[in-house]
């Protein structure tokens, strides 16, 4: 699926999220029903993509639990908000200006979600021609006390070759 495409299918999902705000805008506590989790889920991964298109490490650690762990590909495992604020400004800082999430499966436990998807990311560093990466996704999604939904572990993998 080419970026283009991808883009113009999460426009719908954005649509969604946007409509389905107002359902979280209290603060509940206790089990998820699928449609909830699901458009918690939607709406945070939108609120990522808003962070990274703005630039925000700061907004997008905002969406992890204080205690979350982070396992990007071919790096230690990143443990509490402040290192992966730090990692995001390192991507940021590195050309990453667009991903698109797209959950292909989401999973409630009580009050927990685990999330399986795709994305695309677009790279751009200074002076290079841009990059699109895409890959798959695991994320798990915690619903806290103050009612917010935010991530518990992050992984995800590329689908293009190592460079060597």
């Amino acid at each position: 699926m080419t970026f283009k495409k991808f883009a113009r299918f999460t426009s719908f999902v954005v649509l969604g999220v946007l409509a389905a705000k107002a359902v979280f805008a209290g603060k509940r506590t206790g089990v998820l029903k699928g449609a909830e989790a699901r458009r918690a889920v939607a709406d945070a991964n939108a609120r990522f993509r808003l962070a990274v298109q703005a630039g925000s490490s700061d907004d997008i650690a905002a969406l992890y639990e204080e205690d979350a762990s982070l396992l990007p590909p071919n790096q230690d495992i990143i443990t509490g908000r402040p290192g992966i604020r730090a990692f995001w400004r390192a991507g940021l800082d590195s050309g990453i200006e667009d991903v698109l999430l797209a959950s292909l499966e989401v999973g409630v436990h009580g009050e927990v979600i685990t999330e399986t998807g795709v994305y695309t990311m677009r790279i751009q560093r200074a002076g290079k021609p841009g990059i699109e990466d895409s890959g798959k996704y695991v994320v798990v999604w915690k619903r806290c006390p103050d009612g917010a939904v935010r991530i518990e572990t992050d992984i995800w993998n590329s689908n293009l070759p190592v460079r060597r």
